[in-house]
């Protein structure tokens, strides 16, 4: 990845938390998308992601966001709170999706930290 990259996620990201923040999660969820794509090795894209699909009722979408970030977490060292960030909002929406076992294992997993 060179830095050219790197800098055209960061604009990217730059302004899909402005569209964010003004509550277009369906557009945010597009820019989003783009930034991962650009730096794939990067959770925090994918972190967002998993949030403005949160925020826009998508909450199938926002587990499967959580998931592939909690993956790339993993290779990082001190990403403890973003890891627990990323399970209460997986848990929340398995509790939005009905599915309550898959919600209490995401919480156990919370305790376990």
């Amino acid at each position: 990845m060179n830095a050219e990259t790197v800098q055209e996620a960061a604009k990217a990201r730059e302004r899909v938390n402005d569209l964010y923040r003004k509550g277009q999660f369906s557009e945010a969820v597009k820019a989003y998308e783009k930034a991962a794509q650009l730096v794939p090795s990067d959770p925090y894209p994918l972190s967002n992601l998993s949030a403005a699909h949160f925020e826009a009722g998508r909450y199938s979408e926002c587990v499967n966001s959580t998931v592939k970030a909690l993956g790339l977490l993993k290779a990082e060292t001190g990403t403890n709170a973003p890891r627990k960030r990323l399970l209460v909002r997986q848990a929340k929406a398995y509790l939005h999706l009905s599915r309550l076992d898959e919600a209490e294992e995401i919480l156990g997993q919370l305790d376990a930290d």
